[in-house]
Protein backbone atom coordinates (compact mmCIF):
# COMPACT_ATOMS: atom_id res chain seq x y z
CA UNK A 1 0.00 0.00 0.00
CA UNK A 2 1.67 3.18 -1.21
CA UNK A 3 0.50 5.65 1.47
CA UNK A 4 1.32 3.27 4.32
CA UNK A 5 4.28 4.39 6.40
CA UNK A 6 7.44 2.31 6.66
CA UNK A 7 7.94 0.41 9.90
CA UNK A 8 10.95 1.61 11.87
CA UNK A 9 12.67 -0.05 14.78
CA UNK A 10 15.72 0.97 16.74
CA UNK A 11 17.88 -1.44 18.70
CA UNK A 12 18.83 -0.15 22.15
CA UNK A 13 21.98 -2.03 23.25
CA UNK A 14 21.73 -0.90 26.89
CA UNK A 15 18.26 -2.47 27.15
CA UNK A 16 19.11 -5.36 24.80
CA UNK A 17 15.83 -4.86 22.97
CA UNK A 18 14.28 -3.09 20.01
CA UNK A 19 11.74 -0.32 20.11
CA UNK A 20 9.27 0.63 17.38
CA UNK A 21 9.48 4.21 16.17
CA UNK A 22 5.93 5.30 15.37
CA UNK A 23 5.22 7.42 12.30
CA UNK A 24 4.13 10.24 14.61
CA UNK A 25 7.71 10.34 15.95
CA UNK A 26 9.38 11.00 12.57
CA UNK A 27 10.08 14.62 13.49
CA UNK A 28 11.45 13.68 16.94
CA UNK A 29 15.14 13.96 17.71
CA UNK A 30 17.15 10.82 17.10
CA UNK A 31 18.94 9.82 20.30
CA UNK A 32 19.03 13.45 21.54
CA UNK A 33 20.82 14.77 18.42
CA UNK A 34 19.84 17.45 15.93
CA UNK A 35 18.97 14.68 13.47
CA UNK A 36 15.37 13.51 13.38
CA UNK A 37 14.14 10.09 12.35
CA UNK A 38 12.80 11.78 9.18
CA UNK A 39 16.29 13.10 8.40
CA UNK A 40 17.66 9.57 8.60
CA UNK A 41 14.95 7.69 6.72
CA UNK A 42 14.89 10.11 3.74
CA UNK A 43 11.38 8.97 2.82
CA UNK A 44 10.60 12.39 1.35
CA UNK A 45 13.52 11.97 -1.05
CA UNK A 46 11.97 8.76 -2.36
CA UNK A 47 8.37 9.92 -2.57
CA UNK A 48 8.49 13.72 -3.05
CA UNK A 49 8.18 15.83 -6.19
CA UNK A 50 11.69 16.47 -7.52
CA UNK A 51 12.82 19.39 -9.67
CA UNK A 52 16.26 20.53 -10.78
CA UNK A 53 17.48 24.01 -9.95
CA UNK A 54 20.54 25.86 -11.21
CA UNK A 55 23.87 24.08 -10.75
CA UNK A 56 25.93 25.28 -7.78
CA UNK A 57 29.47 25.02 -6.43
CA UNK A 58 30.30 23.71 -2.98
CA UNK A 59 33.96 24.49 -2.48
CA UNK A 60 35.70 23.29 -5.66
CA UNK A 61 32.98 20.77 -6.54
CA UNK A 62 30.26 21.41 -9.13
CA UNK A 63 26.90 20.28 -7.79
CA UNK A 64 23.39 19.68 -9.04
CA UNK A 65 20.83 21.71 -7.09
CA UNK A 66 17.79 19.53 -6.43
CA UNK A 67 14.53 20.67 -4.84
CA UNK A 68 12.22 18.10 -3.29
CA UNK A 69 8.69 18.98 -2.24
CA UNK A 70 7.23 16.29 0.05
CA UNK A 71 3.93 14.89 -1.18
CA UNK A 72 2.84 13.29 2.09
CA UNK A 73 0.91 15.38 4.59
CA UNK A 74 2.82 13.96 7.57
CA UNK A 75 6.22 15.23 6.39
CA UNK A 76 7.88 17.53 8.94
CA UNK A 77 9.33 19.61 6.09
CA UNK A 78 7.82 21.76 3.34
CA UNK A 79 10.92 21.55 1.14
CA UNK A 80 14.36 19.95 0.88
CA UNK A 81 17.12 21.60 -1.15
CA UNK A 82 20.12 19.40 -1.95
CA UNK A 83 23.45 20.27 -3.49
CA UNK A 84 24.73 16.96 -4.87
CA UNK A 85 28.24 16.50 -6.21
CA UNK A 86 28.10 15.86 -9.95
CA UNK A 87 30.99 13.38 -10.00
CA UNK A 88 29.88 10.98 -7.25
CA UNK A 89 26.25 11.86 -6.46
CA UNK A 90 26.93 12.54 -2.75
CA UNK A 91 24.89 15.36 -1.19
CA UNK A 92 27.31 17.93 0.23
CA UNK A 93 24.62 20.25 1.58
CA UNK A 94 20.97 19.70 2.46
CA UNK A 95 18.67 22.54 3.51
CA UNK A 96 15.45 21.60 5.28
CA UNK A 97 12.52 24.02 5.48
CA UNK A 98 9.81 23.75 8.12
CA UNK A 99 6.07 23.84 7.37
CA UNK A 100 6.14 27.66 7.60
CA UNK A 101 8.68 27.57 4.72
CA UNK A 102 11.47 28.90 6.98
CA UNK A 103 14.96 27.38 6.76
CA UNK A 104 15.07 25.10 9.80
CA UNK A 105 18.10 22.81 9.50
CA UNK A 106 21.21 22.49 7.36
CA UNK A 107 23.22 19.31 6.86
CA UNK A 108 26.79 19.76 5.60
CA UNK A 109 29.16 16.98 4.58
CA UNK A 110 32.76 17.77 5.53
CA UNK A 111 34.55 14.54 4.82
CA UNK A 112 33.93 11.80 2.27
CA UNK A 113 35.55 8.39 2.05
CA UNK A 114 35.57 5.93 -0.78
CA UNK A 115 35.35 2.36 0.49
CA UNK A 116 35.17 -0.61 -1.90
CA UNK A 117 34.28 1.73 -4.74
CA UNK A 118 31.38 3.41 -2.89
CA UNK A 119 31.35 6.97 -1.56
CA UNK A 120 30.26 7.62 2.02
CA UNK A 121 29.89 10.76 4.09
CA UNK A 122 32.27 10.08 6.98
CA UNK A 123 31.91 13.43 8.76
CA UNK A 124 28.90 15.73 8.68
CA UNK A 125 27.19 18.37 10.76
CA UNK A 126 23.47 18.99 11.24
CA UNK A 127 22.73 22.57 12.30
CA UNK A 128 19.38 23.33 13.89
CA UNK A 129 18.96 27.04 13.13
CA UNK A 130 15.93 27.47 15.37
CA UNK A 131 17.63 26.06 18.48
CA UNK A 132 21.10 27.31 17.50
CA UNK A 133 22.55 23.87 18.12
CA UNK A 134 24.62 21.46 16.06
CA UNK A 135 25.45 17.77 16.00
CA UNK A 136 28.57 16.43 14.32
CA UNK A 137 28.35 12.87 13.07
CA UNK A 138 31.60 10.99 12.43
CA UNK A 139 31.75 7.49 11.00
CA UNK A 140 35.08 5.91 11.91
CA UNK A 141 34.43 2.41 10.60
CA UNK A 142 32.64 1.84 7.29
CA UNK A 143 32.22 -1.72 6.04
CA UNK A 144 29.96 -1.84 2.98
CA UNK A 145 28.43 -5.12 1.93
CA UNK A 146 27.21 -6.15 -1.49
CA UNK A 147 23.81 -7.27 -0.31
CA UNK A 148 21.86 -7.68 2.88
CA UNK A 149 19.06 -10.23 2.76
CA UNK A 150 15.55 -9.02 3.57
CA UNK A 151 15.50 -11.51 6.46
CA UNK A 152 18.10 -9.34 8.24
CA UNK A 153 15.52 -6.60 8.67
CA UNK A 154 13.41 -8.14 11.41
CA UNK A 155 13.18 -7.22 15.08
CA UNK A 156 14.43 -10.69 15.96
CA UNK A 157 17.57 -10.20 13.84
CA UNK A 158 18.16 -6.73 15.31
CA UNK A 159 18.15 -8.21 18.80
CA UNK A 160 20.36 -11.13 17.79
Amino acid sequence: QEDRDDDRFIYLPALKRSRRVAASQRSSAFMGTDFSYADLDRRDWRTGKITMGNDTMIGKFPCYHIVIIPTRADSPYSRHELDVRQDNWVPLKVQLYDQAKVLFKVLEAFQLRRVKGQWFISKSRMSNLRDRHTTTLTLDKIEPTDSIPDTAFTVQQLEH
